[in-house]
């Protein structure tokens, strides 16, 4: 019985010693094959950062936990738990198909949408207040989804084709797509209010909280051969906009016909 016993703890170990060398094997793999970040663009996202949580800052101290302030706590909650979500299983091989990444971009905006109810839906008739019934909130915010989940699918499909013609380091998509969706999600608010641009990260979280992960899915699986010009840092923030503005007029007219203001 203790040689049958010493013959089964040799064999588990030994499969474990196996796991364990696959798995050391497949993290050195996706190691060498990953592109790694530069020490520019750790110093770029790191001054962004600084910069991102100085615009909260003073949008917290200036209206205290009002609705938007509280929206964007949500939100940044949400982006950090995605981040750490991604450090922890990274490794993990994830689809680099396109539809895949829509869908993932599409459904966080949904989480997004969600935060907003309370501050500022796609109508505002949507808005939900305090002593609002469940009931109420569901179907407002089942609403809500019904007209914006289509739009996102358009706005994050042309994200996919940039993605898919162009290469973008890490700083740039994560700073030049979240530009291109705060100017086409209020591109006249800034036009009218331009001092406000400082204060831009504070709005661009909201995108960051959304595509930023299903891009680190999928950034070292895109096509390698793509473009690499400087109209690559122009097209975002020109495409994405037109865009918006072109989904944002749909919903708009649809609404107005439904009723919805």
């Amino acid at each position: 019985m203790i040689s049958v016993k010493v013959f089964i703890d040799f064999r588990v170990s030994s499969s474990l010693a196996h796991d364990s060398r696959v798995r050391r094997r497949s993290f050195l793999a996706v190691l060498r094959t990953a592109r790694p970040v530069t020490v520019t663009e750790k110093v770029v996202l790191g001054v962004y950062a600084a910069w991102a949580g100085l615009a909260v800052l003073v949008s917290v101290m200036h209206e205290g936990l009002s609705a938007n302030n509280v929206t964007r706590l949500a939100i940044i909650a949400y982006l950090l738990v995605g981040l750490g979500w991604y450090w922890l299983t990274w490794t993990t091989v994830a689809s680099a198909s396109g539809l895949a990444f829509v869908l993932k971009c599409s459904l966080g905006a949904l989480v997004v949408e969600g935060c907003y109810m309370i501050s500022r839906p796609v109508f505002a008739s949507l808005l939900i207040v305090p002593g609002a019934s469940p009931g109420t909130m569901i179907r407002n915010t089942l609403i809500d989804f019904a007209f914006t989940f289509p739009a996102y699918l358009v706005i994050f499909g042309s994200f996919w084709l940039l993605l898919r013609r162009f290469r973008y380091r890490v700083s740039e998509y994560v700073l030049l797509f979240s530009l291109g969706q705060a100017l086409g999600d209020g591109g006249a608010f800034f036009v009218a209010n331009p001092a406000l641009l400082l204060l831009a990260p504070y709005v661009m979280l909201n995108y960051q909280a959304i595509n930023i992960v299903p891009y680190l899915r999928v950034r070292d699986q895109l096509p390698p051969g793509r473009a690499h010009g400087l109209l690559r840092l122009v097209l975002p923030i020109v495409v994405i906009p037109a865009v918006y503005w072109v989904v944002g007029a749909a919903i708009i007219v649809v609404g107005r016909q439904l009723g919805l203001k």
